[in-house]
């Protein structure tokens, strides 16, 4: 649904809040109640340019996501915000095929004048590989290598902004220290996605409430995406 903060009233909201807790407590095995209701609070549906729930054949929810569009001087952020799948339907390539038809053909198609980036704030490295599905590795950030463009940390300090989190970002990392202050853990059990390096970035750099900004490089002015 687009422009959801918009289109949907108070009572509908409320009804999607009412889906939303168990379907991401389902997903990351931990209750979600105060999480939605901190997103309550900040006017989560207002923020967002779409928001999508996934059903199965049968009509059931299984998973869920939204964006938001955010404008810097010279340049635009899509900023991926809480997403997931039930554990039964993780891993079968459901959220990339979903992202890369509304945003890849879609919000991506209509930048072409200045630089791009997709974003999250996340501690999952699957997200991480999905980002990589998206954009390509060597245009995902952080990565193992290290070392941040000038450019790449300016979007995460702009987006830390944005979040409201700017006092607990470690700018030159983009790690967000106490980004879930308000859960106990995010995840019951961290994921892992099998790539030693990949895993060994999130585990041994971030505790159970840090998270990564991350942000993927989709194009700039006068380079193909």
């Amino acid at each position: 649904m687009l422009d959801p903060g918009a289109v949907l009233d108070r009572g509908t909201q409320d009804e999607i809040y009412s889906v939303l807790v168990p379907v991401t407590t389902s997903s990351f095995g931990a209750d979600m109640t105060p999480y939605w209701a901190g997103r309550r609070d900040q006017g989560y549906f207002s923020r967002l340019a779409e928001f999508i729930f996934v059903a199965d054949a049968e009509d059931q929810i299984v998973g869920w996501t939204g964006y938001s569009v955010l404008n810097f001087e010279g340049y635009q952020n899509i900023y991926i915000d809480s997403s997931g799948m039930i554990p039964s339907r993780q891993s079968r390539g459901i959220m990339r095929a979903l992202w890369a038809k509304r945003l890849v053909n879609n919000a991506f198609a209509h930048n072409r004048s200045q630089r791009l980036f997709v974003s999250a704030r996340s501690e999952s490295p699957i997200l991480y590989k999905l980002f990589c599905g998206l954009v390509g590795r060597d245009r995902v950030y952080p990565n193992v290598g290290g070392a941040l463009p000038e450019h790449i940390v300016r979007c995460g300090a702009d987006l830390a902004a944005w979040l409201g989190q700017s006092a607990i970002l470690e700018r030159e990392r983009l790690i967000v220290r106490g980004a879930y202050a308000n859960l106990d853990a995010l995840y019951d059990e961290l994921p892992s996605t099998g790539d030693q390096a990949l895993d060994r970035l999130f585990r041994k750099e971030l505790g159970p409430l840090d998270a990564y900004l991350l942000v993927g490089e989709v194009a700039s002015p006068g380079k193909p995406s």
